[in-house]
């Protein structure tokens, strides 16, 4: 702005200067962050130089948010194996929300904490967004279920309503994959407690089954 060129080298410097001078704030929003309850992350991957002689390599920029608590946390790891996100999250206990990266359940099981994994209505909406070429009639049965969930969030006064409304939208997944991808008569019989884990096909070819 000011006419003045300055080479990339001096503003790399500057930056990791300055980073380093606020790290202490850093690690405090990070640790307000991992406070109990809900914690959800994402990550972006990021080709980082190698160094003199050195091949690239992809490394990973972190986000950490709590819903409780005011901003952002950001972290940056030299790859994606599970136990770099588990450092990061320390001893964090309680419900840990992400995409269906499978690193995600692989770090909670090698924090300290006891944590419950659990999926982003987001990433699953852009799933099923996905699949609509192959089966449009199909996917936009969960979209209107998970717009109605949105729709709630939306309207709900936490403590009143949340719980309750949200129920028959949440319930509604399960069966509609045992409707689309069985046929077996007589629709969803499997249950909450039924012993052993939902099927988890991708998406798109539990909607092409199901069709």
């Amino acid at each position: 702005r000011e006419g003045m060129r300055l080479p990339r080298q001096t503003l790399c410097d500057w930056s990791l200067a300055a980073a380093e001078s606020l790290s202490p704030i850093a690690n405090r929003q990070m640790q307000l962050v991992c406070g109990p309850g809900v914690l959800q992350l994402d990550d972006t991957p990021v080709m980082c130089q190698g160094g003199a002689g050195e091949p690239n390599f992809q490394a990973c920029l972190w986000t950490f948010v709590n819903p409780e608590v005011a901003g952002v946390a950001f972290r940056f790891t030299p790859g994606r194996a599970s136990a770099l996100p588990a450092a990061e999250i320390g001893d964090f206990a309680g419900v840990l929300v992400g995409d269906g990266y499978s690193g995600n359940a692989a770090a909670a099981d090698k924090a300290s904490g006891q944590i419950t994994v659990a999926g982003c209505w987001a990433h699953v909406n852009r799933k099923f967004r996905d699949a609509e070429t192959e089966a449009p009639g199909t996917a936009k049965l969960f979209r209107d279920d998970i717009r109605k969930l949105y729709a709630i969030e939306h309207e709900a006064d936490e403590a009143k309503l949340r719980a309750q409304p949200e129920l028959p939208c949440v319930g509604r997944g399960p069966c509609r994959c045992c409707s689309t991808s069985s046929a077996k008569p007589g629709g969803c019989t499997r249950s909450s407690s039924s012993q052993g884990p939902w099927p988890k096909p991708s998406a798109t070819s539990a909607i092409s089954t199901g069709l």
